[in-house]
């Protein structure tokens, strides 16, 4: 009992005698952990957010691919209740020299219910995560067939690291999908729906089509 005592008591004074080194120590520590704990969240958050129309939107709908069977090409699906926005990344441009690089698209709307839509129209957005790289919004009309191309500017050269351990290899593209379908009394709705797919892995049809030839 008595050793049990004596180690405790200079357990005690070691801790006193060596506080302010311990502290010191303790504070290298946690500080620059604190720092980098800071630096990546607040990336995260910051970079999470695009804005459509004036509006900061962060929760996205998820996206699903298939490949469609007669060119195999990869298309992304933006799916709700009423239709499904059909989109295909056409040709990825990196920019040159003074010249930006852009990103080309195909899209077309396909039903899923009998009632009446209106006024379908998406809009587009490239954005990065974890760094600042977007592209202006472009809108379009979608119709039963893939429309003809539209390019979103991307000035941004990718891959890049902007943060130890991450790596941003593509934008994500970011859609606002809005429409109006028919209620009593001759009245409509207006239904907005926020889709985000991450472009890394998917290849461009430009690319599949060479490979088919």
């Amino acid at each position: 009992m008595a050793n049990k005592v004596k180690k405790q008591s200079n357990f005690k004074s070691w801790l006193l005698k060596y506080r302010v080194k311990i502290g010191l120590a303790l504070l290298l520590i946690t500080l620059p952990v604190a720092y980098v704990t800071a630096l990546y969240l607040g990336n995260y958050i910051r970079y999470n957010e695009v804005e459509f129309d004036g509006e900061k939107i962060s929760s996205f709908e998820k996206t699903y691919i298939t490949i469609e069977d007669e060119t195999n090409h990869e298309i992304i699906n933006l799916e709700t209740n009423d239709l499904i926005i059909q989109i295909k990344l056409v040709e990825i441009k990196q920019p040159q020299y003074e010249n930006p690089g852009y990103y080309t698209f195909k899209a077309k709307v396909v039903d899923k219910t009998d009632h009446l839509i209106e006024n379908v129209q998406i809009t587009m957005i490239l954005s990065t995560k974890w760094m600042n790289a977007k592209s202006q919004p472009r809108s379009l009309y979608p119709t039963n067939n893939f429309s003809s191309n539209i390019s979103l500017d991307f000035k941004e050269r990718l891959p890049k690291s902007p943060l130890w351990f991450v790596t941003v290899h593509q934008p994500h593209l970011y859609v606002k999908v809005s429409y109006q379908t028919p209620i009593a009394l001759e009245q409509v709705k207006s239904i907005t729906h926020y889709f985000s797919t991450d472009l890394y892995g998917l290849t461009p049809s430009v690319i599949v089509d060479n490979q088919n030839k």
